[in-house]
């Protein structure tokens, strides 16, 4: 009878689970507000949201974006002090994951939100565009790929260039219409334009570590090769990054996770490369600076280059690095559990403050403004949250936590 009564008990146990589960499913969740930057209560340094990408207004010093991974879009308008979301987020499907975002330079209205996981690189959705400042989102005809990155044609706000991990897409309609320029066969990884604005040179790197040009804004591409390989003992690149700067218009960096981090470097536009860094020393994409740490890969990757000083790199992964000789020489300045959030998705120098060295991770964002050594949270808001338990009360069903 004992035994009876424990296998009734089982069976009615594992009802009650699966009734709160599916009623957990379908329940209201409401954001816990306001998501303030959480305390520390832990060794390892605290966070907030995934942002995998942020971008500035192309005018206003005060307005950017930031692009969570899961949470949708959110707009600041006091340089990063204070988030909020854009509304039109919420009415998009459930599960869309978001990577990229790009802002229309003649009316800021006007934003392009680019779906996919980048970082996990999976999940892709293509591009939704809004034309009330974010408080809607309409799908484009660019549906069900990730999109890496956008970039709009700073003399023509009704073309852009959209790279995924299907080809490169480019639209000359505002996102009406989209035609495939390349083999859609190529997952790409970075997309950037050379600094100067006359210029209509773009970069384009692959997660198969190759590197490709288009001097034509995004119509026709050419693979750059001179200079460039994968390191004896690879077989695949694990992952790449593109740097310009403005300082320098025909310094190019091109870098790849295999080794730890290898580097290239190019002072003529990109018609050739050097190797600035080919060796496993010092090991940039690992918890620590150990051979023997495999690191996350292409999870977590982003260069970054001075606008002031082309010599000047910051790479991220968990933790921040930075070379003032080109990437001949390596300092680390973080490390993972400390100062900054691990688990970094893109580095950059703010066009509108030099000083300003901005960092976004799976904590949310955060900027230094002493060359990358010490970092401040800049995060409130950012309620993209990424659940990762849940437990149900065991005396009321009707509560649960996450």
């Amino acid at each position: 009878m004992r035994k009876i009564n424990s296998i009734l008990f089982s069976l009615a146990l594992l009802l009650f689970f699966i009734t709160a589960s599916v009623k957990a499913q379908t329940a209201s969740w409401t954001a816990y507000k306001p998501a303030l930057f959480p305390t520390n209560a832990s060794g390892q340094i605290h966070g907030i949201s995934r942002v995998s990408q942020m971008k500035f207004h192309p005018s206003n010093a005060s307005k950017m974006y930031a692009v969570s991974a899961r949470g949708g879009l959110f707009i600041s308008t006091n340089g990063g002090t204070s988030w909020s979301v854009a509304p039109g987020c919420d009415n998009l499907p459930l599960g869309t994951r978001f990577a990229s975002v790009c802002i229309d330079h003649t009316n800021d209205q006007v934003i392009y939100l680019g779906g996919g996981d980048h970082n996990y690189y999976s999940s892709g959705s293509g591009v939704f565009k809004s034309t009330d400042g974010g408080a809607t989102f309409t799908a484009t005809s660019l549906t069900g790929k990730i999109i890496v990155d956008m970039i709009m044609d700073p003399s023509n706000n009704n073309v852009i260039v959209a790279a995924t991990n299907v080809g490169i897409y480019k639209t000359t309609d505002a996102g009406a219409t989209w035609t495939l320029k390349g083999a859609s066969t190529i997952a790409f990884d970075d997309l950037k334009k050379k600094e100067n604005s006359s210029t209509r040179t773009l970069f384009a790197s692959t997660r198969g570590a190759e590197l490709y040009v288009s001097n034509d804004f995004g119509e026709t591409w050419t693979q750059l090769t001179s200079g460039i390989f994968i390191p004896t003992g690879y077989t695949a690149g694990g992952g790449t990054r593109i740097g310009l700067t403005p300082a320098d218009s025909n310094v190019v960096y091109f870098y790849m996770n295999a080794q730890g981090g290898t580097l290239f470097k190019s002072t003529n536009g990109g018609i050739s490369f050097t190797a600035v860094k080919n060796s496993l020393s010092p090991f940039l994409t690992g918890y620590t600076n150990n051979s023997a740490d495999p690191g996350q890969g292409d999870y977590n990757t982003g260069l970054g280059i001075d606008r002031i000083n082309s010599n000047i790199v910051y790479f991220v992964a968990h933790n921040v690095w930075k070379s003032t000789d080109g990437g001949a020489t390596w300092a680390q300045l973080t490390n993972w559990y400390q100062k900054v959030h691990t688990d970094m998705h893109q580095v950059i120098v703010s066009p509108y403050n030099t000083s300003q060295v901005w960092d976004m991770n799976d904590g949310g964002v955060w900027l230094s403004t002493d060359g990358g050594n010490n970092w401040t949270p800049k995060s409130d808001g950012l309620y993209g949250y990424e659940i990762y338990h849940g437990g149900c009360s065991p005396t009321r069903r009707d509560m649960m936590s996450i």
